[in-house]
């Protein structure tokens, strides 16, 4: 496996993460347009604003919002995590009537694959170097037995 073999793999991955985050969001906004909080503000507007920056996910700004209660935070974020999100943060701007929704994924099989990756190369590094060395000194650098 080459340098350029696990590139293609990391970006696959990151495709695949990518197009699993922006159907994520879409069954996000429509489930928080079918809440009682949507109800109560008919004039609600849900728009997304963007990716992240320090981590991968997106903001979502809901605007045209009248009334929200404490309740209506806990349901977003349980939406969110029904749909793959592992965070979310929620900040509101009353002046405005603008809350902004940031919603957080983490990329768990891709850091297990860089895990694995990496642990792969480092024993196959450390094989390959005592096998250079056997081969320059076979009394000193015993090859194993099986």
């Amino acid at each position: 496996m080459t340098v350029n073999d696990i590139e293609y793999l990391m970006l696959q991955s990151n495709k695949r993460m990518t197009r699993f985050v922006d159907q994520s969001i879409q069954k996000i906004t429509e489930e928080i347009y079918q809440t009682d909080f949507a109800q109560d503000n008919v004039d609600l507007n849900i728009q997304e604003m963007g990716q992240l920056n320090y981590t991968i996910g997106k903001k979502l700004r809901m605007t045209f919002v009248d009334t929200f209660q404490d309740t209506d935070i806990e349901e977003w974020r349980s939406i969110a995590i029904k749909n793959g999100a592992t965070d979310t943060c929620v900040r509101v701007n009353t002046s405005t009537g603008n809350i902004d929704l940031n919603i957080e994924y983490k990329g768990r099989g891709t850091m297990l694959n860089k895990k694995w990756i990496l642990q792969f190369l480092s024993l196959a590094t450390a094989a390959w170097s005592w096998y250079q060395l056997h081969l320059t000194t076979p009394a000193k650098y015993p090859l194993p037995i099986w």
